[in-house]
């Protein structure tokens, strides 16, 4: 098998063609294959220059840079798939006594293939690319490890990163909020009540008389309004959507066409938590003409209530779905006409954030004096596991106190 047979292009001694290690002659799948070097001590150089060519592509990781301590145990390697017809160049490091290239080719018989290995005493240069050729996976590389610094009004701070790992260039909740963080979403859950309890903590819902809103827990439901005008073809909400929750705790939504005064049964049968609900598309008045209703098919328990004047029920509560983490990251309330006393509520452990099902326990509190409001960021936000209520909830301090709130939660794919 011959071999680039020269060595006295480098007369300063710095550096020398490998002729164990190079070759020219072609590869066939069909007879000999794969190219393997022959071991080579590197005590006297310090980096390896690769070339190589071939006018077909080789195998996977085809390319194998090796290194071994003994000559016999090839322990470190590099590999690299080398494409056809493009000539490719890699320069590293000696990390082992002993060097030697093993090269597979592709399926297909070269007609051309040249590899050539430099080693070199002194320090090189890496490979370099013109800044308009992309950049593929199995190009060389090195590895730089570095600390970004930026000026502020005079002085310096390093950047840092989120814990995405991507630098905070950018609020990362707006980066969710426009859609650019795969797996996440924000929603903003807000509620009323007028006329809170003095006597018991009130949800924060425009259910009339609810003091804890229900949960359907898997049945069917009916939409219903106290307008005929909220139809079809009415002024008023023509179809509304039921945002819910089914057995599996599963997102679900449906869109019911209206009827007016005659109540419209679900096509679900499993409903076992509605989320919210709210008008889809509207005749000529822009809103919804009458209160509307969901709930069961007896129409003895509302589970969800959008209001005349309005588009969207306003009952602050949300449970997080299967298969996702919840985080909220703040909230915000007001009180009116009476000092209210607000609760964030969650069936879930403060301390360890596990889920307690079926037990609202006071995640925060806010009492605000009349006509006041408060708004609380969570330094580090409240996890929420799968299948947690959240809601929140108010007391009025004299009867008659109206109380409004709402409460931000991330929601992040597990």
């Amino acid at each position: 098998m011959s071999r680039i047979a020269s060595s006295t292009e480098f007369p300063d001694n710095n550096a020398l063609i490998s002729l164990l290690n190079s070759t020219a002659i072609a590869l066939d799948p069909g007879g000999i294959n794969v190219f393997t070097g022959s071991a080579e001590d590197l005590t006297e150089y310090g980096t390896v220059i690769v070339s190589v060519f071939s006018d077909v592509a080789s195998a996977t990781d085809g390319l194998s840079i090796e290194y071994s301590a003994d000559g016999t145990n090839w322990d470190h390697t590099d590999v690299y798939t080398v494409p056809a017809g493009t000539g490719k160049n890699y320069s590293v490091q000696r990390v082992a006594r002993f060097f030697r290239i093993v090269y597979t080719n592709g399926g297909v018989i070269q007609t051309a293939f040249r590899l050539q290995v430099i080693f070199n005493k002194s320090f090189i240069k890496q490979s370099s690319h013109r800044i308009q050729d992309d950049i593929v996976s199995d190009d060389d590389a090195q590895l730089m490890k570095s600390v970004l610094t930026a000026k502020t009004d005079g002085s310096f701070i390093n950047i840092k990163a989120n814990m995405e790992g991507a630098l905070s260039v950018t609020s990362f909740l707006f980066e969710v909020a426009r859609g650019n963080v795969p797996g996440m979403k924000m929603y903003s859950i807000p509620g009323r009540k007028d006329a809170l309890s003095s006597a018991a903590l009130d949800d924060l819902t425009q259910i009339p008389g609810t003091i804890v809103v229900p949960e359907p827990g898997g049945i069917q439901l009916e939409l219903v309004s106290s307008s005929a005008s909220d139809t079809s073809a009415g002024t008023g909400a023509q179809t509304v959507d039921i945002h819910y929750l089914d057995t599996s705790g599963i997102d679900q939504q449906e869109n019911v066409i209206m009827a007016g005064l005659t109540p419209v049964n679900t096509v679900a049968t499993d409903i076992d938590f509605v989320q919210w609900i709210h008008v889809k598309t509207v005749g000529t008045g822009g809103v919804a003409a009458g209160n509307i209703s969901l709930r069961d098919t007896a129409g003895a328990v509302t589970y969800e209530y959008l209001s005349a004047g309005g588009n969207q029920s306003l009952s602050a509560k949300y449970k997080v779905p299967t298969a996702k983490t919840g985080f909220v990251v703040g909230w915000q309330a007001s009180g009116m006409t009476k000092k209210i006393d607000l609760r964030l509520r969650a069936t879930v452990e403060r301390f360890d954030r596990t889920l307690n099902p079926g037990v609202f326990l006071f995640q925060d509190i806010l009492v605000l004096n009349d006509t006041s409001s408060g708004w609380i960021p969570f330094l580090a936000p409240l996890k929420m596991p799968a299948g947690a209520v959240v809601k929140l909830s108010g007391i009025s301090a004299a009867a008659g106190g109206d109380g409004a709130g709402q409460f931000d939660i991330l929601l992040v794919d597990d």
